[in-house]
């Protein structure tokens, strides 16, 4: 609808000399129209065709300015009679376009005049318009107007055979056009009132509509949906027109089964999988109504279709229509509904068709299950196994799946938080127990179904539904339920059983407002369950469960654990491993971590103990098993797949989203009242003393006042300009400063508009703090540093977080009188790493961390030892060769070991979390939960690398930056000198406030490029200057740059690693690749991680290999009896190496006082090797300096759950892509005078598949301005890299005398076409070579 300006009082008066109200502006323009309105009544009546032209574009023009109101006041009838009578002059095409132009704008502004125009005759009038091709653009225009009436009326549109016109006429208009035509025709079927409308005009057309469902190629994609959207609509309708005649309704449905709908349909399935879920939805709505044509479905092979799309995964959109449409594809056995009852006689008279859909879905509805989100996905995969079951005969129920699946997937069924789902599970054992009793009789017992029974079915049962109840109102969580230790199989029932207390029927009876559940269904479901559970009493089904107790028992009271570790592994290694429930409840793994970790780690003595121990464990579980893995790989997976009984967290709700706000509520402003409320003991700091006292003596006197702010201000930004202020006239610059937030004049702010949208830009002469005008003075007048005093500001006694926008306080906070603010020193990170050298110091080390999972150890407690256990492991793993070397810093023995592999790190990931984790991302309207940001900064190898990332765009891109996606962003363009690249960035870098106001732009002197392209190279190029510096001990080409010691970095190498810190931070915030690869363990140092001599090997591997050669005579020495023999290194005796303590490499570094005159001897040797570690690993100062300004920009917190390898990977792009032909085929798109097949496409493939690791490097930088490909490879390149033709540009001119130039903002390659792949090649490579620093070839 088309806005107007409502600033004053509105009249209804019809009466053109009535003024009431109006002004006398309004007044005229209501005149002029009235006036314009009789001219034409007058000109139709004298049929002045070029006076009625000239009037109606008159019109046209005062209908699009005049005010809702006055229109309103018109009398309208005249003037859509008038319209009408123009849209009959067909001779005169100008008059008819003229006039559809003034009724279409009317439509906008007052949508019921379509009811004056149908009356009017007008839809005939229209309908005579479509059949006319002699004037296309007169047909076009009609059907503009025809879509607007559709909107609000289509039974005329019906009436007036222009449904029939439509679709005959259809393939005869542009696409744009036919978007419309489809529009009107969905409109329609979404309307019809009444079935005679149906048989009399929808019908005769719906062969011709049934035609266009075949895909006929991309070009007609837009057709086949539509026509599918159309259908969708029609049978939504027909399902109620029909409701009381379901036969007339059958009949249509067959009717259009015999034109082959269904068949189309499956056709185009398989060529447009991107039409799935409507296809899926419409499918649905077909089976609804008619049985005969679901049982067509399955023998046309919609079984594999179905197993297909579920095995694609849940991330697909159609996965839920998929879920839909199998729950009503298959029929229930006791229903009222005749089509469901009829559907159910074909499928019990006729087996194959549960057999076809029952071999096809069954075990993917299973593994579906625990990718569900939501109770909606739950109970349709649980219903339509229910289905599958009960239809399903015993003698090949098993042939859909084995019964180890089925236990395994009821056991977790029954552990849901629906009380639906529960029932339909319990539907499903009882089915298996009539059905195959034998088969799963042992296993129901062992995964817990039984027991599971048992609580539902006793008293205390009623302790755990109310629990259940309130899951579901979302008040709370079930309790974990766990068996006593003296749990067995329940023998020699009470069939009557005890009657529960009287308030267990009224908590069960609040449960009856879901569909289908009743206060005892549950119940008797469970008894069932038990009654026949005891008929088929297996005693040897308790077995394993009772031999994992007495393993927990033994293991707390025992000191030696040899023989549990043996009988373990031999039931591990048994025909009958452990279930997962049985593993959950045996308290076992309670057992195994209490025996790691329980005791006196700070007595050294006890220490030593706990280490045998672990010496003992793996010296049993880092062995093989007969499938050819480590036995530990084992008890991994158990650990894992136990700990999913455990995942109630999983279940909490997700955290609510900020609420995003759109353009007009940003554009708003809101006054702010600050109030200094300074803190007298922090002026005592000597450090900050006069800094601080200076503040508060300003403040004090200027203690309160207010500013006008723009919602879309940071006010992160508002915080630094604060702490600017230093005078009377920059607190009065600050109060008005931040009433809009647009670019300055550029002389007095020395800033080029770009435009009102916060663009600027900066040519290199600005690169200066500026002048007194606006918020960018303040914030940039004084430049940041490191250690600067903070400005500390709360609401409500609660410290303002960072990264807010003055909108989110508003959301936040709700409503507040006042911002309290206050100075003071700078809050510096507390915890510092420590450098673990004994073997005593790292194992405390890995219990404090390992137990540490991101959990409150009060409400998950019992998933706890799951998670702290399996993170024990994940860290004993990530060192294991070196752990058990003759050179082990844990275990002091000098006995020859075997090679020991690490075990891969994809066996520690949980694939439960991972999976829901992964579907809260995709869902677009759902929250990710509140413990997935802790969960995983401390067990950061529970997830793969994709998934956190994306929890990290979410959290740190989408909700760190300054403004919404959905308002403006705060863009800047900075223009900067090629030979002073490094200088300027670390200019621009040097505030932190600036750089979290939006995303930068870099463009070059003298240099045309712009946009993308010139940014990323500017990423790239900084990079690389930054590893020129002097401040690195490596090239970081293959382990990562690692700072060299500070004493020989310089005086500037801490300035230099804030800045890099906050260039990382804005490469991340703005999503471009840096070229800068960090080594982990400078990033374990910013993490503050502690470090060990292990990380030697990781930062130089010839240091690395040396030293630990040497401690492996260290142990030697240790372990020996003879402690003064004589031990050689290559050779030579230690004495004799001639060496000092100094640091090598960095002769001028003493590792101890005087350490140049003291010589290497036996005795030293261990103190060497650990100083050596210890001078070359602890660069703190450097991490810190990079922490500060990482922390600045993004909170470095959330980068803690990534690793070493992963942080590279984001911040530096992909490394390990393929380069292969397919790929690049698939990758690369050519255009413009290219297509796949040409011989020039053909070539490139050929050449730069073969190109080298740094030609790609050169010929990513020089297409891109990035020197590597983002996450993900060629496929996530966006743009996608396009190859176009480039035409010489001087006639007459031979292509191969030009050479390949690029657009890298867009990713665009143009390449002449070359007469020999040899030419190619040659011109690229020198392309390459000479334009990948510049953009002279743009």
């Amino acid at each position: 609808m088309r806005k107007t300006n409502n600033k004053g009082p509105s009249s209804n008066s019809h009466e053109f000399s009535d003024h009431g109200g109006h002004n006398m502006f309004q007044l005229s323009g209501f005149t002029t129209i009235a006036q314009s309105i009789h001219a034409l009544i007058m000109a139709l009546d004298n049929s002045d065709e070029i006076n009625i032209l000239i009037i109606l574009n008159q019109l046209s023009i005062e209908l699009a300015i005049i005010q809702e109101d006055l229109l309103a006041a018109i009398p309208l009838d005249p003037l859509v009679t008038a319209f009408a009578t123009c849209l009959q002059i067909d001779h005169f095409p100008d008059i008819v376009l003229q006039a559809i132009s003034c009724l279409m704008t009317m439509l906008d502004t007052l949508p019921n005049i379509a009811g004056l125009f149908i009356a009017r005759g007008g839809i005939g009038i229209l309908s005579t318009k479509l059949a006319n091709f002699e004037f296309i653009d007169v047909a076009e225009q009609a059907i503009k107007l025809l879509e607007k009436i559709s909107y609000e009326s289509t039974s005329e549109i019906i009436m007036d055979r222009v449904f029939e016109n439509l679709v005959n006429t259809l393939e005869f208009y542009d696409k744009e056009t036919q978007k419309r035509i489809w529009s009107i025709i969905v409109n329609i079927a979404k309307s019809l009132t009444s079935q005679k409308f149906f048989l009399q005009y929808i019908v005769p057309m719906l062969p011709s509509i049934l035609s266009m469902m075949t895909y006929r190629g991309a070009d007609h994609c837009l057709q086949t949906e539509s026509a599918i959207d159309f259908l969708i609509a029609l049978l939504e309708n027909l399902a109620r027109l029909f409701s009381k005649d379901l036969k007339e309704l059958k009949a249509h449905l067959q009717s259009m089964g015999e034109q082959g709908i269904l068949n189309n349909i499956l056709g185009i399935v398989h060529e447009a999988p991107v039409l799935e879920m409507k296809i899926f939805k419409l499918l649905g709505l077909i089976c609804r109504c008619s049985s005969a044509l679901s049982i067509s479905l399955i023998n046309l092979g919609i079984g594999p279709i179905l197993k297909e799309a579920l095995e694609k995964g849940f991330d697909k959109d159609y996965f839920f229509d998929a879920l839909q449409l199998i729950d009503t594809i298959l029929p229930e056995d006791f229903t009222k509904d005749p089509i469901v009852k009829e559907k159910a006689y074909a499928f019990r008279k006729h087996t194959r068709y549960i057999r076809n859909l029952g071999e096809n879905l069954t075990s993917s509805l299973i593994l579906c299950y625990q990718t569900c989100i939501n109770k909606e996905e739950e109970s349709l995969i649980v219903n339509s196994l229910v289905k599958i079951f009960v239809m399903a005969h015993s003698e090949y129920l098993l042939t859909f799946t084995n019964s180890q699946a089925i236990a395994s997937f009821l056991s977790e069924v029954l552990h849901s938080s629906y009380p639906t789902v529960i029932l339909s599970g319990l539907k499903i054992v009882n089915i298996c127990y009539d059905k195959i009793p034998q088969e799963i009789s042992e296993l129901f017992i062992r995964e817990g179904i039984v027991y599971k029974a048992q609580l539902f079915n006793n008293q205390d049962a009623s302790k755990q539904v109310p629990q259940i109840r309130k899951s579901i109102n979302n008040i709370g969580e079930e309790n974990t339920l766990q068996p006593p230790d003296d749990w067995k199989m329940p023998r020699r029932i009470n069939r009557t059983g005890t009657e529960p207390p009287p308030e267990f029927f009224p908590t069960f009876k609040t449960l009856t407002y879901e569909r289908g559940f009743h206060k005892n269904e549950i119940k008797r479901e469970s008894s069932a369950i038990i009654a026949k559970a005891d008929q088929l009493e297996n005693k040897k089904a308790l077995r394993v469960a009772k031999d994992l107790k007495k393993l927990a028992r033994k293991l707390f009271q025992n000191e030696t654990a040899q023989e549990i570790w043996s009988r373990l592994i031999e039931m591990l290694e048994g025909e009958k491993c452990p279930s997962l429930f049985e593993f959950s409840n045996s308290g076992l793994v309670e057992a195994i971590w209490r025996w790691f970790s329980e005791g006196d780690l700070e007595d050294n003595k006890s220490c030593k103990v706990f280490i045998w121990r672990l010496q003992e464990f793996l010296h049993e579980f880092i062995k093989e098993n007969n499938k050819g893995e480590y036995r530990l790989i084992t008890l991994i997976r158990l650990l894992e797949g136990a700990g999913n009984y455990d995942h109630k967290f999983i279940e909490k709700d997700p955290e609510p989203a900020l609420v995003r706000p759109n353009n007009k509520e940003l554009a708003q402003k809101t006054r702010l009242v600050f109030d200094f409320a300074p803190n007298e003991a922090e002026i005592i700091n000597q450090e900050y003393k006069h800094e601080l006292a200076g503040k508060m003596a300003f403040f004090a006197k200027n203690s309160k006042f207010n500013i006008i702010a723009e919602n879309s201000i940071p006010f992160d930004e508002i915080k630094t300009a604060l702490l600017r202020i230093r005078d009377k006239e920059e607190l009065n610059v600050f109060k008005n400063v931040f009433k809009k937030n647009a670019a300055f004049n550029q002389k007095t702010q020395k800033l080029e508009t770009i435009s009102a949208k916060h663009k600027m830009l900066i040519t290199s002469k600005d690169l200066k703090p500026l002048k007194h005008s606006n918020h960018f003075e303040v914030a940039q007048k004084t430049k940041s540093k490191p250690d600067e005093i903070e400005v500390i500001t709360t609401i409500n006694g609660q410290e303002i977080e960072p990264g807010l926008c003055v909108y989110d306080l508003l959301i936040k906070y709700g409503r507040f009188e006042e911002i309290k603010f206050r100075f003071s020193p700078p809050r510096r990170i507390s915890k510092e790493c420590k450098f673990l050298w004994d073997s005593v110091s790292i194992y405390k080390d890995l219990i404090k961390e390992s137990q540490k999972t991101g959990l409150d150890s009060t409400e998950e407690a019992k998933i706890i030892p799951y998670l702290s256990l399996l993170k024990f492991f994940y860290k004993v793993n990530s060192f294991l060769p070196l752990i058990l070397s003759p050179s082990s810093l844990l275990f002091k023995s000098s006995e020859p070991q075997s090679i020991v592999y690490p075990i891969h790190e994809n066996y520690f990931k949980s694939n439960k979390i991972s999976i829901q984790l992964s579907r809260h991302l995709q869902e677009e309207n759902s929250d990710l939960p509140s413990w997935a940001a802790s969960l995983l900064q401390e067990c950061k190898f529970l997830v793969p690398y994709p998934i956190k990332f994306g929890i990290f765009r979410y959290i740190g891109i989408e909700k760190m930056s300054s403004l919404w996606k959905e308002g403006i962003p705060n863009k800047q363009k900075i223009r900067i000198n090629r030979e002073k690249m490094l200088e300027n960035a670390m200019f621009v870098m040097s505030d932190a406030t600036l750089l979290k106001m939006g995303p930068i732009e870099f463009e070059y002197e003298n240099e045309v490029g712009t946009g993308i392209g010139p940014t990323q190279e500017f990423y790239s190029l900084v990079g690389r200057s930054i590893r020129n510096l002097r401040i690195w001990r490596n090239s970081g080409e293959e382990l990562g740059l690692f700072p060299s010691p500070l004493q020989s970095a310089g005086k500037n190498a801490l300035k230099y690693f804030s800045f890099i810190g906050r260039l990382v931070g804005k490469s991340l915030l703005d999503e471009k690749q840096l070229d800068l690869p960090l080594s982990s363990v400078f990033w374990k140092l910013v993490m503050n991680e502690n470090i060990t001599m292990n990380d030697i090997l990781s930062i130089d591997k010839t240091l690395g290999k040396t030293l630990f050669d040497l401690y492996e005579i260290v142990n030697k020495r240790n372990s020996s009896k003879d402690r003064k023999g004589d031990y050689s290194y290559k050779g030579a005796r230690i004495k004799d190496l001639g060496l000092t303590f100094t640091l090598p490499g960095y002769d001028e570094i003493e590792l101890k006082p005087n350490g140049k005159n003291i010589s290497l001897t036996l005795h030293n040797l261990e103190e060497y090797i650990c100083l050596i570690a210890k001078h070359s690993l602890m660069q703190e100062s450097q991490a810190v300096a990079f922490r500060e300004g990482l922390d600045s920009v993004i909170p470095y917190d959330l980068l803690k759950g990534f690793t070493g390898e992963e942080l590279e990977t984001m911040i530096c792009g992909e490394i390990d892509e393929s380069w292969d032909i397919d790929t690049l085929k698939e990758s690369i798109v050519p255009d413009h005078g290219y297509t796949h097949s040409s011989q020039t496409i053909q070539n490139l493939l050929i050449i730069i598949s073969q190109f080298s690791a740094s030609e790609r490097r050169t010929f990513l930088q020089f297409v891109t301005g990035s020197s590597r490909l983002p996450i993900g490879g060629f496929p996530n390149l966006s743009p996608k890299l396009t190859v176009v033709k480039k035409e010489p540009s001087m006639p007459g001119a031979h292509p191969d005398e030009y050479l390949p130039s690029v657009m890298t903002c867009q990713n665009y390659l143009k390449i002449p076409e070359y007469s020999s792949i040899d030419i190619l090649q040659r011109n690229l490579k020198y392309a390459m070579e000479e334009g990948h620093e510049a953009f002279h070839l743009s």
